[in-house]
């Protein structure tokens, strides 16, 4: 659930609703739901956000299929 407005929520917050609530995020790092909280507006911090990436890749797929990977060279030129 989110309570702030659509202006003010950081693009991970979509990510957090589809994890669970900021209470069953918090039980995953041992901290407070209140801190959870913050990440929906300034964003999840980069490490908690690299293991919730690997642990709940569904909540970022949408995102992550945005992202092109960079493309690789196909010829090798000759010195």
């Amino acid at each position: 659930m989110v309570t702030m407005g659509v202006m003010d929520a950081h693009k991970d917050s979509l990510a957090l609703d589809k994890i669970g609530t900021n209470a069953f995020v918090a039980a995953i790092f041992g901290c407070t739901s209140q801190y959870v909280s913050k990440w929906r507006k300034y964003g999840i911090p980069r490490a908690h956000r690299m293991y919730l990436e690997l642990r709940f890749p569904d909540a970022f797929e949408s995102e992550l299929d945005s992202v092109s990977a960079p493309k690789a060279k196909t010829e090798l030129r000759a010195a």
